[in-house]
């Protein structure tokens, strides 16, 4: 399995996790620390691309709710 990067939101350690289903297993990204994660995937390889190729967070922790919700108190 290929490296993973750091969380993009918390800097923490990923992993990627397997759920069994009634089609075989899906895969996704997990951040250990923050538990945000990817969408399922078929296989670990592709699991592994996604986490890695996500879009890198330029907000603040303050900010984190606005950018990932898109919710904004006024």
């Amino acid at each position: 399995m290929s490296e993973l990067k750091c969380c993009p939101f918390c800097g923490g350690e990923a992993d990627i996790q397997c759920v069994p289903t009634f089609e075989g297993k899906h895969y996704y990204g997990l951040c250990l620390k923050c538990k945000v994660r990817t969408r399922y995937r078929d296989t670990e390889s592709e699991a592994v691309t996604d986490w890695n190729t996500r879009h890198e967070c330029k907000c603040n922790k303050d900010d984190m709710w606005t950018y990932v919700c898109g919710y904004r108190e006024e």
